[in-house]
């Protein structure tokens, strides 16, 4: 993974902010956060990462076809059929 990086969580607390590119420094800073909160301190480490991928969106606006919704989070059997207000607000 070319997005390596890790962060330090304290035990207990809400969540952490800083990523740090180097493991080493983010080691340095969970020792100076070990000693300064006297809790536990978690070294993070990223190890995949997923990204949400968008589809174009096409308009089909013959009437005499249901239009199928296609794209991310939609299944096949969804299929929407357009009204004449939707095809005069689309330009038709």
């Amino acid at each position: 993974m070319s997005d390596k990086f890790w962060m330090c969580w304290v035990s207990g607390t809400e969540g952490t902010h800083k990523r740090y590119e180097v493991r080493v420094d983010a080691m340095v800073e969970a020792q100076r956060l070990a000693r300064r909160e006297h809790k536990p301190v978690y070294l993070l480490e990223s190890i995949d990462c997923v990204r949400v991928a968008y589809s174009p969106l096409v308009w089909d606006t013959d009437e005499k076809e249901p239009l199928r919704a296609g794209g991310s989070g939609w299944d096949d059997s969804t299929i929407v059929t357009p009204t004449k207000e939707d095809s005069a607000l689309i330009g038709e």
